[in-house]
Order: structure tokens, then C-alpha cells, then sequence
């Protein structure tokens, strides 16, 4: 069940006269980089490590490899299953269970980094991707919150309206 704010009109529907490039290229940019950005720039941006750690595009001295080669899978384990769990959302549209599920786990993948760069490196050697980490997992977590709680309230409008109609 999607949240009900996509069930407004679409915005290429919706002119209303206005004219010039911006108007435009909000007619013509896609519903869900509009209502889900956060969550398609988390999923983008984990893919693009994924790709370049797999792709062996990193350097020597880059946080990642200075970590434990069994925390480094862990981290990239989850990153590339919640990126896998977001994509799964994204086409069966199911934004308060398996798209709140992936942001979930890329919020995880993020901790772990955060954690695994503090314990190796130290805070004083690495401060920067350690706090954008946790700031990227904290506001990850609560898009999940907030997409599952949407999801959940939805859910309960739905089966009110059900259970009275039934009755």
C-alpha cells in the first residue's frame, strides 16, 4: 500500500499555466525523485562503492581498506543488500515495507562503517567519514521510521474503512 500522498494528480497534469524551464523540468522528472530522493540518492550512491570497491577503483590509504577485511564484507555485504532491498521496494512500489526495510539496512551499512573506521583509525585521524557516516545512517533511519509509520497508518485507514463496510 503506498502512502496516500501519491495518489494526487500528477504533477505533468498539473500546469496550471505555469511556464519556463523550471516548470518543465518538474513536469518531466519522474514521481519517485520527487516523493523518494533521499531514498534513490542512498541506494545510488551505495551501488557507486559497491561498483568502485568491486571494481578495485580505490586507493590504498581510502578508510575502507585500512578496516578489517571481515568487517569491510560485512559492511559491503549489507550495503549491497540494502541496496538490492530498496531496488525490490522501488518496483513492487511497497515504500513502508521493503523500501523502509532497505533504508533500514543501508543505515546499518553505514554504522558499521562509522564503527570500523573509529575503532581502526581513531577519531582524530578520521573524524570526517565517521560523522558523515553516522549522519547519513541517522537520517536514513528516520526515513525508515518514517515511511513504515506512514505505511502502518495507511494500513489502519484502509481496515477501518474495510471492517465499516463490511459491517
Amino acid at each position: 500500500m503506498a502512502p496516500h500522498r501519491l495518489t494526487r494528480p500528477s504533477l505533468k497534469d498539473r500546469t496550471d499555466g505555469r511556464q519556463g524551464w523550471r516548470w518543465a523540468i518538474i513536469r518531466h522528472t519522474p514521481t519517485v525523485f520527487i516523493e523518494y530522493l533521499l531514498e534513490v540518492a542512498l541506494a545510488v550512491t551505495s551501488a557507486l562503492v559497491l561498483i568502485g570497491y568491486a571494481s578495485g577503483f580505490v586507493s590504498n590509504t581510502a578508510a575502507i581498506q585500512l578496516i578489517p577485511p571481515w568487517v569491510r564484507h560485512l559492511y559491503l555485504i549489507t550495503l549491497g543488500v540494502g541496496c538490492l532491498t530498496v531496488l525490490w521496494g522501488f518496483i513492487r512500489e511497497a515504500w513502508g515495507t521493503w523500501l523502509a526495510t532497505g533504508v533500514r539496512m543501508l543505515a546499518l551499512a553505514y554504522f558499521i562503517y562509522a564503527a570500523a573506521v573509529a575503532g581502526e583509525l581513531g577519531f582524530a585521524r578520521a573524524w570526517q567519514p565517521i560523522l558523515t557516516s553516522i549522519l547519513i545512517g541517522l537520517i536514513a533511519i528516520w526515513r525508515a521510521f518514517l515511511l513504515r509509520s506512514t505505511f502502518e497508518l495507511e494500513y489502519e485507514i484502509v481496515k477501518r474503512r474495510t471492517d465499516s463496510e463490511v459491517t
